[in-house]
């Protein structure tokens, strides 16, 4: 499955040759630039190691991108078709071997039939420049990511309904083919719903990954990282309140790796997630989780346990502001983690602001603050990274 950015621009052509048929508050063309400072692109613990890895003790650099964006929203009856694609150039300043085309494309049916039946048929595509949170050196691997998903929600009963999905997602790298993949995701659930506007229910996952060479580790050799997951929960969905929503899912997930160097896994998982809304400008989202990942540049199995805090405030008409604080444990389980007797582990805390500011009906600034720290008992793995940014979107 593989798409060249063409696809993104003939997505782009279309959104601009249809601009004279559709309605305004149904379809967006934009065109922005913006600038962020990064002050450890590569993610390394200092300039000594920056030294050794990339020959040179600089950590940061400023990256600008610019490109053009458009987005089609079309209700049809009781059908809603959406176009979202984005065409980006990103130039550094100083580290400009990373200098770089990319983009997303993002096409949805949104379907409804009857009273109750909905659902979801997709595709996206995104392209950019991977992770450094391994790679630590002056690469530029260019990560491919596109899937096709589906998701229905029929009922079956006046207050019994089931949900069935299914994604099929390809995922592959220039400089790094050992990351490369296909992975398929089946879902079902069966849902009941009570008086009180709550759905309890259960739930049923199948994912597949079936990478497409095996990796070479210098500590264990050649390592398939193939698995197969199953993962069985109850779910809780609870519209508490107009100002309170909970949603949540408890239960077991086993993960079978193909080499026991990729990772096995039989446990608890599972996650909780409640928005506050505490006025009409304002409302908090909370997350809770415990979960297994296949996390950027790791292609062999990683538990991750967090919590996310996301405030959002409409400060004014024209002004706004979004925040996150999330912090997040990782224990790696595959046999090429371990050093010394003990597995990897890492802990990653990540905080997130940023304004946004509508000047008139077609221009919006925006500015940005950001932070990551990553503590690892792997010394070449910890690292502290900050990063400001500004904005500016033209809508045409």
């Amino acid at each position: 499955m593989k798409v060249c950015m063409g696809l993104v621009l003939v997505a782009g052509a279309f959104l601009s040759s249809t601009i004279a048929y559709a309605a305004d508050e149904n379809f967006d063309v934009y065109v922005f630039t913006g600038s962020t400072y990064d002050d450890n692109v590569y993610r390394l613990p200092d300039s000594a190691a920056a030294l050794v890895q990339n020959g040179t003790t600089k950590l940061d650099d400023v990256r600008t991108t610019f490109g053009v964006g458009g987005l089609v929203n079309i209700p049809v009856s009781r059908q809603r078709f959406v176009v979202d694609a984005v065409l980006r150039r990103t130039q550094f300043n100083r580290f400009n071997e990373l200098d770089n085309t990319n983009g997303r494309f993002l096409g949805e049916w949104r379907w409804a039939y009857a009273s109750r039946a909905t659902g979801t048929l997709g595709y996206s595509y995104e392209q950019r420049i991977a992770d450094f949170f391994e790679l630590r050196t002056r690469t530029r691997d260019t990560l491919t990511d596109q899937s096709f998903y589906g998701r229905a929600n029929i009922p079956i009963h006046p207050r019994w309904s089931v949900v069935v999905g299914a994604d099929a997602a390809n995922i592959s790298h220039s400089e790094r083919p050992f990351l490369d993949r296909d992975q398929v995701t089946v879902l079902g659930e069966l849902l009941f719903e009570t008086r009180g506007q709550t759905f309890v229910g259960l739930s049923l996952q199948e994912r597949t990954g079936k990478f497409d060479v095996t990796e070479n580790v210098a500590t264990v050799g050649a390592v398939n990282n193939d698995f197969d997951e199953t993962a069985i929960n109850a779910v809780l969905r609870w519209d508490a309140t107009d100002k309170s929503r909970f949603s949540g899912s408890l239960g077991r997930t086993k993960r079978d790796s193909n080499n026991e160097a990729g990772g096995d896994f039989s446990g608890t998982t599972g996650n909780a997630e409640y928005r506050r809304i505490i006025s009409s400008k304002t409302l908090i989202d909370f997350e809770l989780y415990r979960r297994t990942a296949l996390i950027p540049e790791i292609a062999s199995l990683v538990v991750t346990r967090g919590v996310a805090v996301e405030p959002r405030w409409k400060i004014s008409s024209r002004l706004s502001f979004l925040g996150r604080i999330g912090y997040e444990e990782r224990d790696f389980q595959g046999e090429r983690f371990v050093l010394g007797g003990n597995e990897r582990s890492d802990e990653l805390l990540i905080l997130r602001a940023g304004l946004s500011y509508t000047l008139n009906r077609a221009l919006t600034l925006d500015v940005g603050l950001g932070h990551q720290t990553r503590s690892s008992n792997v010394d070449i793995a910890d690292f502290d990274q900050n990063e400001i940014s500004a904005g500016i979107r033209f809508r045409i």
